[in-house]
Protein backbone atom coordinates (compact mmCIF):
# COMPACT_ATOMS: atom_id res chain seq x y z
CA UNK A 1 0.00 0.00 0.00
CA UNK A 2 0.95 3.65 -0.90
CA UNK A 3 1.60 6.22 1.61
CA UNK A 4 -1.95 8.16 2.67
CA UNK A 5 -2.25 11.71 2.03
CA UNK A 6 -2.59 13.60 5.08
CA UNK A 7 -5.00 16.37 5.81
CA UNK A 8 -2.95 17.99 8.71
CA UNK A 9 -5.80 21.54 8.78
CA UNK A 10 -8.42 19.00 9.64
CA UNK A 11 -10.10 19.25 13.06
CA UNK A 12 -7.72 17.86 15.54
CA UNK A 13 -8.17 13.95 16.80
CA UNK A 14 -7.03 14.92 19.93
CA UNK A 15 -6.80 18.22 22.12
CA UNK A 16 -5.49 19.15 25.40
CA UNK A 17 -6.50 22.82 26.37
CA UNK A 18 -4.96 23.98 29.54
CA UNK A 19 -5.64 21.02 31.19
CA UNK A 20 -4.78 20.36 34.93
CA UNK A 21 -5.04 16.85 36.80
CA UNK A 22 -5.33 17.65 40.60
CA UNK A 23 -6.02 14.50 43.09
CA UNK A 24 -5.68 13.77 46.95
CA UNK A 25 -2.59 12.58 48.64
CA UNK A 26 -0.20 14.31 45.86
CA UNK A 27 2.01 17.25 46.59
CA UNK A 28 0.62 19.27 43.69
CA UNK A 29 -1.14 18.17 40.31
CA UNK A 30 -0.74 15.43 38.30
CA UNK A 31 -1.07 17.77 35.43
CA UNK A 32 -0.53 21.05 35.03
CA UNK A 33 -1.28 23.28 32.02
CA UNK A 34 -1.03 21.15 29.21
CA UNK A 35 -2.04 21.71 25.52
CA UNK A 36 -1.54 19.86 22.46
CA UNK A 37 -3.38 18.91 19.36
CA UNK A 38 -2.92 15.32 17.65
CA UNK A 39 -4.15 15.62 14.06
CA UNK A 40 -4.60 13.08 11.44
CA UNK A 41 -1.40 10.90 10.47
CA UNK A 42 0.92 12.77 13.15
CA UNK A 43 1.95 11.08 16.49
CA UNK A 44 3.38 12.36 19.69
CA UNK A 45 4.83 11.11 22.59
CA UNK A 46 4.32 11.80 26.16
CA UNK A 47 7.86 11.57 28.00
CA UNK A 48 9.29 11.36 31.19
CA UNK A 49 9.81 9.32 34.46
CA UNK A 50 7.07 7.24 36.33
CA UNK A 51 4.46 8.90 38.17
CA UNK A 52 4.76 12.44 35.86
CA UNK A 53 1.16 12.06 34.05
CA UNK A 54 1.78 10.55 31.55
CA UNK A 55 -1.00 7.82 31.52
CA UNK A 56 -2.92 10.23 33.50
CA UNK A 57 -3.41 11.74 29.93
CA UNK A 58 -3.87 8.60 28.03
CA UNK A 59 -7.06 8.19 30.87
CA UNK A 60 -8.20 11.77 29.82
CA UNK A 61 -8.60 10.49 26.21
CA UNK A 62 -9.98 6.99 26.53
CA UNK A 63 -12.64 8.81 28.71
CA UNK A 64 -11.43 7.59 32.39
CA UNK A 65 -11.71 9.96 33.89
CA UNK A 66 -12.11 13.97 34.01
CA UNK A 67 -9.76 17.25 34.01
CA UNK A 68 -9.95 18.89 37.04
CA UNK A 69 -9.22 22.08 35.15
CA UNK A 70 -9.28 23.06 31.29
CA UNK A 71 -10.77 20.72 28.05
CA UNK A 72 -9.99 17.43 26.52
CA UNK A 73 -11.72 16.85 23.15
CA UNK A 74 -11.80 13.75 20.99
CA UNK A 75 -13.09 13.61 17.65
CA UNK A 76 -14.38 16.76 18.07
CA UNK A 77 -15.85 15.37 21.47
CA UNK A 78 -15.58 15.36 25.58
CA UNK A 79 -14.82 11.92 26.59
CA UNK A 80 -15.50 12.59 29.91
CA UNK A 81 -19.10 14.20 28.98
CA UNK A 82 -20.49 11.04 26.81
CA UNK A 83 -22.56 8.13 28.34
CA UNK A 84 -21.65 4.86 28.45
CA UNK A 85 -22.90 3.85 24.62
CA UNK A 86 -21.25 6.94 23.21
CA UNK A 87 -18.20 5.97 25.00
CA UNK A 88 -18.19 2.58 23.97
CA UNK A 89 -18.41 3.48 20.46
CA UNK A 90 -15.59 6.46 20.63
CA UNK A 91 -13.19 4.00 22.25
CA UNK A 92 -14.24 1.72 19.36
CA UNK A 93 -12.45 3.77 16.66
CA UNK A 94 -9.24 3.84 18.84
CA UNK A 95 -6.76 1.24 18.79
CA UNK A 96 -5.89 1.31 22.69
CA UNK A 97 -2.63 -1.18 23.83
CA UNK A 98 -2.42 -0.29 27.91
CA UNK A 99 0.78 -0.91 29.93
CA UNK A 100 -0.11 -4.79 30.29
CA UNK A 101 -0.83 -5.19 26.89
CA UNK A 102 -4.48 -5.84 27.24
CA UNK A 103 -4.17 -9.88 26.54
CA UNK A 104 -6.22 -12.47 28.38
CA UNK A 105 -3.70 -15.13 29.22
CA UNK A 106 -5.79 -18.31 28.68
CA UNK A 107 -6.45 -17.36 24.98
CA UNK A 108 -4.79 -17.72 22.29
CA UNK A 109 -2.59 -14.55 20.86
CA UNK A 110 -4.72 -14.91 17.99
CA UNK A 111 -7.80 -15.34 19.83
CA UNK A 112 -6.36 -12.53 21.47
CA UNK A 113 -6.42 -9.93 18.15
CA UNK A 114 -9.89 -10.93 17.36
CA UNK A 115 -11.75 -10.03 20.20
CA UNK A 116 -12.36 -6.04 19.01
CA UNK A 117 -13.83 -7.69 16.09
CA UNK A 118 -15.85 -10.60 18.02
CA UNK A 119 -17.09 -7.92 20.27
CA UNK A 120 -17.39 -4.60 18.56
CA UNK A 121 -19.08 -6.10 14.96
CA UNK A 122 -20.20 -9.86 15.94
CA UNK A 123 -17.44 -10.93 12.86
CA UNK A 124 -17.89 -14.67 11.63
CA UNK A 125 -15.16 -16.64 11.44
CA UNK A 126 -14.51 -15.80 8.03
CA UNK A 127 -14.37 -12.04 8.27
CA UNK A 128 -11.98 -13.05 11.54
CA UNK A 129 -9.70 -15.06 9.13
CA UNK A 130 -9.22 -12.59 6.82
CA UNK A 131 -8.77 -9.58 9.33
CA UNK A 132 -6.40 -11.82 11.29
CA UNK A 133 -4.34 -12.25 7.96
CA UNK A 134 -4.12 -8.66 6.94
CA UNK A 135 -2.80 -7.51 10.05
CA UNK A 136 -0.43 -10.30 11.06
CA UNK A 137 1.31 -9.78 7.67
CA UNK A 138 1.21 -6.04 8.13
CA UNK A 139 3.34 -6.53 11.57
CA UNK A 140 5.38 -9.56 9.69
CA UNK A 141 4.10 -11.93 12.16
CA UNK A 142 2.41 -14.44 10.06
CA UNK A 143 3.86 -17.83 11.78
CA UNK A 144 2.69 -16.37 15.12
CA UNK A 145 2.58 -19.61 17.23
CA UNK A 146 -0.63 -21.17 18.42
CA UNK A 147 -0.31 -20.60 22.06
CA UNK A 148 -1.72 -18.61 25.22
CA UNK A 149 -0.13 -15.41 25.73
CA UNK A 150 0.54 -16.73 29.37
CA UNK A 151 3.37 -18.67 27.90
CA UNK A 152 4.48 -16.04 25.09
CA UNK A 153 7.94 -14.19 24.81
CA UNK A 154 7.06 -10.60 25.96
CA UNK A 155 8.02 -9.25 22.47
CA UNK A 156 5.29 -11.56 21.18
CA UNK A 157 2.99 -10.35 23.47
CA UNK A 158 3.47 -6.90 22.67
CA UNK A 159 2.95 -7.19 19.11
CA UNK A 160 0.05 -9.23 19.85
CA UNK A 161 -1.52 -6.89 21.62
CA UNK A 162 -0.34 -3.95 18.85
CA UNK A 163 -2.17 -6.52 16.53
CA UNK A 164 -5.22 -6.83 18.36
CA UNK A 165 -5.18 -2.86 18.52
CA UNK A 166 -4.98 -2.43 14.36
CA UNK A 167 -7.57 -5.19 13.91
CA UNK A 168 -10.74 -2.62 13.20
CA UNK A 169 -8.28 -0.57 10.82
CA UNK A 170 -8.79 2.74 13.79
CA UNK A 171 -7.71 6.02 12.53
CA UNK A 172 -5.91 6.81 16.06
CA UNK A 173 -3.43 4.35 18.19
CA UNK A 174 -2.56 4.81 21.45
CA UNK A 175 0.19 3.21 23.91
CA UNK A 176 0.87 3.42 26.84
CA UNK A 177 4.40 2.51 27.91
CA UNK A 178 4.26 0.06 24.79
CA UNK A 179 8.00 -0.88 24.71
CA UNK A 180 8.40 -1.50 28.87
CA UNK A 181 10.74 -4.30 29.83
CA UNK A 182 12.04 -4.77 25.80
CA UNK A 183 15.66 -4.80 25.14
CA UNK A 184 17.39 -2.08 23.79
CA UNK A 185 17.44 -3.21 19.91
CA UNK A 186 13.42 -4.40 20.13
CA UNK A 187 12.51 -1.40 21.98
CA UNK A 188 14.12 0.79 18.69
CA UNK A 189 12.38 -2.09 16.12
CA UNK A 190 9.12 -1.59 18.01
CA UNK A 191 9.44 2.42 17.15
CA UNK A 192 10.65 1.55 13.91
CA UNK A 193 7.44 -0.70 13.13
CA UNK A 194 4.83 2.18 14.41
CA UNK A 195 6.78 4.98 12.25
CA UNK A 196 6.11 2.44 9.32
CA UNK A 197 2.64 2.29 9.99
CA UNK A 198 2.22 5.84 10.37
CA UNK A 199 3.94 6.62 6.77
CA UNK A 200 2.28 3.54 4.46
CA UNK A 201 -1.70 4.18 6.95
CA UNK A 202 -1.86 7.47 8.07
CA UNK A 203 -2.58 6.10 11.83
CA UNK A 204 -2.48 8.49 14.18
CA UNK A 205 0.27 7.92 17.03
CA UNK A 206 -0.07 9.04 20.57
CA UNK A 207 2.42 6.92 22.90
CA UNK A 208 3.65 7.84 26.95
CA UNK A 209 6.93 6.18 27.42
CA UNK A 210 9.64 6.33 29.42
CA UNK A 211 11.68 5.20 26.88
CA UNK A 212 12.01 8.18 24.99
CA UNK A 213 15.39 8.01 23.72
CA UNK A 214 14.89 5.36 21.53
CA UNK A 215 11.01 6.85 20.80
CA UNK A 216 13.17 9.27 18.25
CA UNK A 217 12.46 6.62 15.75
CA UNK A 218 8.95 7.18 15.24
CA UNK A 219 10.06 10.95 14.06
CA UNK A 220 7.12 13.14 15.72
CA UNK A 221 6.35 15.81 18.78
CA UNK A 222 7.66 14.40 22.78
CA UNK A 223 6.06 16.58 25.27
CA UNK A 224 8.16 15.82 27.81
CA UNK A 225 6.41 16.09 31.70
CA UNK A 226 9.71 15.60 33.90
CA UNK A 227 8.16 17.01 36.80
CA UNK A 228 4.59 17.94 37.91
CA UNK A 229 5.08 21.78 37.67
CA UNK A 230 7.00 21.81 34.67
CA UNK A 231 5.85 21.05 30.91
CA UNK A 232 8.31 21.29 27.70
CA UNK A 233 8.17 20.65 24.42
CA UNK A 234 10.30 19.56 21.66
CA UNK A 235 10.79 17.88 18.46
CA UNK A 236 11.27 14.24 18.21
CA UNK A 237 15.13 14.10 17.40
CA UNK A 238 15.86 17.23 18.65
CA UNK A 239 18.66 16.08 21.55
CA UNK A 240 19.38 18.03 24.67
CA UNK A 241 22.86 19.14 25.39
CA UNK A 242 25.18 16.31 25.70
CA UNK A 243 24.68 14.66 28.96
CA UNK A 244 22.00 16.31 30.52
CA UNK A 245 19.23 13.76 29.37
CA UNK A 246 16.31 16.53 29.33
CA UNK A 247 14.55 17.58 26.09
CA UNK A 248 15.41 21.69 24.62
CA UNK A 249 12.20 23.21 25.15
CA UNK A 250 10.70 24.75 22.04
Amino acid sequence: MGTTHIDHESEPLIAFSKVEVSSPGFNGPLLEHVSFTLHAGQSLVLSGPAGNGKSTAIGLVMGGGKPTAGLVSVFGRHPHLLDADDLDAMRARIGYVPQNGGLLSNLLLTENISLPLRYHRAADDATVRTALSRVQTLLGIEDLPAIPSAIANLRLRRLAALAKALILEPRLLILDEPTRDLAGFAKLDFWKLLSGLQTSHGIAILAATSDAETAYALGGQVISLPARHHVATARLGERSPAGTGVFRPA
